[in-house]
């Protein structure tokens, strides 16, 4: 059996992932660094994890179980991140970081009052969009690049 696991996802039409989101908070000048923003995320470009689901497809039939994680070859860093979002938006953004302790406070406020008045929509931050946001998420492909010859474009 073979299991893939991909990391956040990033390309074309992209406006539910946190790529475009965070896209969306660049441009429309909304966005603050939660933390420090030194942590790393994995992304990985959608064609390039075509190309790892492609590279996985002919694997041939095994006892064990495969696990591949598919990612860029190297993380980016949130602030980093943002520089390159901003820089190809043409757009300046501010170095304002909110303290972790403070977004996660106000995020458990607002999560509580939707709570208390379902009719309302989800919180712009959550406690979860924190982590996500503020957590060293990378992996290690190297099980994927030695055995199924990935070997990712890294885009970003």
């Amino acid at each position: 059996m073979t299991i893939i696991r991909p990391v956040i996802t990033y390309g074309p039409g992209d406006t539910w992932g946190m790529v475009g989101k965070l896209i969306g908070l660049v441009n429309s000048r909304r966005y603050a660094t939660v933390g420090a923003g030194g942590n790393r995320v994995h992304l990985i470009y959608v064609d390039d994890l075509i190309d790892g689901l492609m590279l996985a497809l002919p694997a041939p039939e095994q006892d064990d179980i495969r696990t591949y994680i598919l990612a860029a070859a190297e993380p980016i860093s949130i602030n980093k991140l943002v520089e390159r979002i901003s820089s190809a938006l043409n757009i300046r953004v501010t170095r304002f970081h909110v303290p972790l302790g403070l977004a996660r406070f106000t995020a458990s406020l607002l999560e509580i009052s939707c709570k208390l008045f379902p009719d309302r929509r989800e919180p712009i931050v959550t406690r979860d969009k924190i982590d996500i946001m503020c957590r060293d998420r990378f992996f290690d492909i190297t099980r994927a690049a030695r055995e199924l010859g990935f070997v990712p474009k890294n885009r970003i």
